[in-house]
């Protein structure tokens, strides 16, 4: 939609592994979790849930969604920019700002990674960018798994292909 609307606009879809937002999720949700609050219908087809799902199996079914429709927006633009949040703060200098064609000045950098090292939910918090799989519970695993897993896999794909340059 957001190309359709503004299509020469360069964009970036930065994405975590699914486990790690499920986990983060469970801790402080965002709308798009909650059941009905963001219809799936608005992102292509039904969800395949069983008729009574889970928070985690919604809230895994939907990470899945969202990130088929990244990996469907970058493969049908040329504007778009994919980012493991594993890359980042470096990719902010490296990759995206060149992307956007920003030129960072040298004596910008220190602040800017000092931008990064905290919390962009609670800014009076350091970032803690640490993998919270560990912390997810097994019914988390086995709903990222079965409904995130896939997807964010096929988005790996497309990006390794695009950061190798192919």
């Amino acid at each position: 939609m957001f190309e359709q609307a503004f299509p020469d606009v360069p964009w970036v879809f930065c994405y975590r592994h699914p486990g790690d937002v499920l986990v983060s999720q469970s801790l402080q949700g965002s709308y798009h979790m909650i059941p009905g609050a963001l219809p799936a219908w608005r992102l292509g087809e039904p969800l395949a849930l069983p008729a009574q799902p889970s928070l985690d199996e919604y809230g895994a079914a939907m990470l899945g969604r969202l990130l088929d429709r990244a990996l469907r927006a970058a493969k049908d633009s040329s504007h778009g920019l994919l980012v493991h949040n594993e890359q980042l703060p470096g990719a902010v200098l490296d990759r995206i700002a060149p992307h956007f064609g920003i030129r960072i000045p040298a004596s910008q950098v220190d602040a800017i990674l000092e931008v990064t090292k905290w919390n962009a939910k609670n800014p009076v918090l350091p970032y803690a960018g640490r993998d919270r799989r560990a912390d997810a519970s097994p019914e988390q695993v086995d709903a990222v798994d079965r409904l995130a897993m896939a997807a964010f896999e096929r988005l790996e794909r497309r990006r390794d292909l695009a950061d190798a340059g192919a």
